[in-house]
């Protein structure tokens, strides 16, 4: 761990975030033991960003409950040689989501694990990372990709974001078709890549547990101490990246703070 002086004047952790890394095979930052979750209504997203390669080498893959159907979906596109090349490592839920014919093609023809999670104040996504936790011992898996939709229901949207809140330690990337989102942590973030070609045009800082005090370099509209980020007050979506040659932004925050950024230029 880092600690750097910031706009606090005082030694605040420095957490570096490569997000891009998951979504480029040769990458250096590539990470070395990460978990998969497929979530429902997430076909746009694996069709877009799911390779073999990313699926290959997780530590461990899973759905929560109507995302196998998303699986199973894409899996039957592939050639026939190749359809047990993303075979999840259990699935969990309650179940109200899978079809029928999902069920029978993963416990019959792949022998996966149905997890029933039967705890209604949870949801599957929440239960899902719970087993998927569980599974692993809490071993080195500090990284959690999701695949995932923010194009249908506000409230399962915003009960997605709930879930990064709840793990603040892990490390969580919710992918969509467009945007990767997760949490920043209170201190100095870094987040780097942003010139790669598959960074789009925006980004976005969205205070939840606001207000907040931010300050940010690198952004076409940038944050300082004056400023206080809150719902009903300012909020900084849409925003953009500055016209310099860094590689990277720095957002140093007092709390958890959510940043959403686009995938590739087709903005």
């Amino acid at each position: 761990m880092f600690y750097l002086k910031n706009w606090f004047n005082s030694e605040k952790p420095l957490f570096d975030h490569y997000p891009l890394s998951i979504l480029k095979e040769n990458d250096m930052y590539f990470p070395s033991f990460y978990g998969i979750i497929i979530l429902n209504h997430s076909k746009s997203s694996i069709n877009k960003w799911l390779t073999e390669p990313v699926w290959s080498r997780a530590r461990i893959c899973a759905c929560a409950d109507g995302g196998s159907n998303e699986l199973r979906e894409f899996t039957l596109e592939r050639e026939e040689e190749r359809l047990g090349r993303f075979t999840p490592d259990f699935i969990s839920g309650d179940f109200d989501s899978i079809s029928s014919d999902t069920k029978q093609f993963y416990e019959q023809e792949f022998n996966v694990p149905l997890v029933v999670a039967g705890d209604q104040d949870a949801s599957d996504f929440t239960k899902c990372l719970q087993e998927l936790q569980k599974r692993t011992n809490h071993e080195s898996l500090k990284h959690v990709y999701v695949f995932c939709t923010f194009g249908g229901r506000f409230d399962q949207a915003m009960s997605i974001v709930n879930t990064l809140y709840l793990y603040p330690d892990l490390h969580i990337f919710l992918i969509s078709d467009r945007d990767i989102t997760f949490l920043l942590k209170p201190g100095l973030n870094r987040i780097h890549q942003i010139r790669s070609p598959m960074c789009g045009k925006y980004c976005s800082l969205i205070p939840f547990n606001g207000p907040l005090k931010v300050v940010t370099s690198g952004l076409q509209w940038n944050l300082n101490e004056q400023m206080e980020l809150n719902f009903s007050t300012l909020i900084s979506t849409s925003n953009a990246y500055s016209e310099t040659e860094d590689d990277f932004v720095t957002i140093s925050t007092h709390q958890s703070l959510i940043w959403s950024m686009t995938l590739s230029k087709e903005d």
